[in-house]
């Protein structure tokens, strides 16, 4: 696929693989928590513009050096078209109750 090329010095972002897997908690030895909020997401997606592409939301937030929790959680929605930052959390929130119903 011409969209999916390697990346070199960064988190390896695919979208189709629907987020890390790991229902809001964290791989053994790994020390900091991968749960985000809204906000924290927002931070890295300031100046945006819409509409974009969850994988547009994803790329740019990489750039502006988002952590890997960050970018995990916006893999989650990649393939989404999104026309406003309110939009973009909408999917946000519905992925993190899919996560915490899977964490009980």
């Amino acid at each position: 696929m011409a969209d999916k090329q390697p990346r070199s010095g960064g988190p390896d972002v695919d979208p189709t693989r629907g987020g890390s897997g790991r229902a809001g908690g964290s791989l053994a030895g790994e020390p900091v928590d991968d749960r985000v909020t809204l906000d924290d997401i927002q931070k890295f997606l300031h100046g945006l513009q819409y509409p974009a592409s969850g994988v547009e939301a994803v790329e740019y937030a990489r750039k502006r050096h988002a952590p890997l929790a960050v970018l995990d959680r916006l893999e989650w929605v990649a393939a989404e078209q999104f026309s406003s930052a309110g939009e973009l959390n909408q999917a946000l929130r519905k992925v993190e109750q899919t996560l915490d119903q899977g964490s009980r």
